[in-house]
């Protein structure tokens, strides 16, 4: 019998090993000494272009020799001219929506006797990335084991089609409730059976904003602007960290240190970080937001620290008298006297009629607490306090949260490292604490757009009923509606891009968001 094929599949295999298991330079010294004899990885990432003509890939890499199994493949966002396309026009794949770019890559590696990639990362178009189909024709070649596609809501069938046999999946989720449950359902990626490992990213989230952020920063309007006033009641606010006393225009403490002596806890300190955390999330919502401190009085019990609803009472009506446009509270309290919930349901009422947005976070309790005792502040006035609540990195709602309006990212991990490592030891307490702060913080950012805008929007915009209908038009902006803020589809969408006439851009992309929230 001929033992060649069964030579090459052990040379194939041991081939697969070395790469899988090895760095490059390891790699590379096992298999070929000092003197590298072919290549074991394909990367267009460092060419730094954003077009590229077909032409040009063959010229590019004329002199390369590939192993038949590549340690990893790596494209970044690139847009093909000269695509060759007559020969695939007949394939069934070739009338589906979207990109056929990368196609051509994958195809030229096989022709040059590629048959194996350990790792696969690409960067696909947001605007009209590749479809399902393309990518089943791209990757289907070869075998694949760990996949890295950077495209919102793949379909899992599109993943088995194309690459059976993978053992670890990148996964990018928009919120998309149906691609979220054909994931996790019989026919979905349980039938990828050597899959060991999945994550799914929803981080594009905060990327967007953090991109809108710096357009808003950096937009300089001409004439007088309207300053948006945000009251943060929490534990203080630490003013020294990352610039914070720019952004802060006024204070005050609650917080009793020695009721004796007549000592109080500054609002310019804050006693375990969280309140840092929370006016560093609404700053990057909204870079140009004034913020008002409110420091709450927080006193041991048994089982942890209770915030006083006395404090919490003072700190609402303190943010009325500062005519401020939103208050952020991203806490609760579970036990409170009758006095004090009757004193508290008038400061909201009263903070409500003055036209002031109160964001609150969702109790994080899940079924722990019985149905009927929801905490206060949420507790007032629900019809007109919004309750944030925190998504997964899967744009779900967290199993913990219950009784919510709207959900937004709430996960340490995703959140806090956008801010720095000095805040990332710091306790957050709640995932939903962190929604919070993002969901005053957007509110904030509504406002300013509003008042860019004109005047009349700016006045709309601050009754509860008209920002209500901007987060329901956040949610309604994707294809599947639900209560996650979907803001990609909006403040991504209409980003100005950089031109010869950046100030009409940039006003023509403020009316357009503000039209769009404003949508009966």
């Amino acid at each position: 019998k001929d033992s060649k094929p069964v030579a090459d599949a052990i040379q194939t295999l041991l081939l697969q090993h070395c790469l899988r298991t090895h760095t490059r330079d390891e790699a590379i010294r096992i298999l070929y000494g000092p003197s590298q004899e072919r290549q074991i990885d394909f990367d267009l990432v460092p060419m730094r272009k954003s077009t590229i003509l077909a032409e040009d890939l063959e010229n590019y890499t004329s002199h390369l020799k590939f192993e038949s199994v590549l340690q990893y493949v790596a494209i970044p966002r690139l847009d093909f001219e000269n695509l060759a396309t007559s020969k695939w026009k007949l394939e069934p794949f070739w009338n589906s929506k979207g990109r056929k770019d990368y196609l051509a890559i994958f195809d030229w590696l096989h022709k040059k006797g590629v048959h194996h990639i350990i790792r696969v990362i690409v960067v696909d178009h947001e605007e009209r990335p590749h479809s399902d189909a393309v990518i089943i024709r791209a990757l289907s070649p070869f075998g694949v084991e760990r996949l890295d596609w950077q495209r919102f809501d793949l379909c899992s069938h599109a993943i088995y089609k194309a690459v059976q046999n993978l053992t670890q999946l990148k996964l990018y989720c928009s919120g998309n409730e149906a691609i979220l449950k054909s994931w996790s359902s019989k026919t979905g990626l349980v039938n990828l059976k050597q899959l060991r490992k999945v994550e799914v990213d929803i981080e594009l989230w905060m990327d967007c904003m953090r991109s809108f952020a710096t357009f808003i920063q950096n937009y300089e309007p001409t004439g007088d602007q309207t300053s948006i006033k945000l009251a943060l009641i929490d534990d203080g606010v630490d003013s020294t960290y990352n610039d914070l006393s720019c952004s802060i225009k006024g204070g005050e403490s609650y917080s009793i240190r020695d009721n004796e002596l007549g000592l109080w806890n500054p609002y310019y300190h804050s006693s375990n970080g969280h309140g840092t955390v929370m006016a560093c999330l609404i700053r990057q919502m909204c870079p140009k937001v004034e913020l008002y401190v409110a420091k709450l009085n927080e006193v041991p019990t048994q089982d942890n620290i209770q915030i006083t609803a006395a404090s919490a009472i003072k700190a609402i009506n303190w943010a009325r008298e500062m005519n401020v446009h939103v208050i952020s509270m991203s806490w609760s309290i579970e036990k409170i006297s009758a006095k004090d919930a009757g004193e508290l349901q008038i400061a909201v009422e009263r903070a409500i009629a003055n036209g002031i947005l109160l964001f609150c976070a969702s109790d994080d309790q899940g079924n722990i607490r019985p149905d009927q005792s929801e905490t206060y502040p949420a507790r007032c006035n629900p019809s007109a306090v919004f309750r944030i609540g925190a998504a997964t990195r899967s744009g779900i709602q967290s199993e913990w949260v219950r009784r919510v309006d709207y959900i937004l990212p709430g996960e340490k991990e995703q959140l806090i490292p956008s801010i720095g490592d000095q805040l990332s030891s710091h306790d957050a307490r709640t995932a939903s604490s962190l929604a919070t702060a993002l969901g005053s913080g957007i509110a904030a950012l509504i406002l300013h757009c509003a008042a860019l805008n004109n005047q009349d929007d700016f006045k709309a915009l601050r009754k509860w009923e008209r920002m209500n209908n901007a987060f329901k038009n956040l949610c309604k902006s994707h294809q599947t509606a639900n209560n996650y803020l979907h803001v990609r589809e909006v403040f991504g969408k209409y980003l100005p891009k950089s031109g010869s006439d950046e100030d009409s851009q940039s006003k023509r992309a403020i009316a357009n968001i503000v039209s769009y929230l404003m949508r009966e």
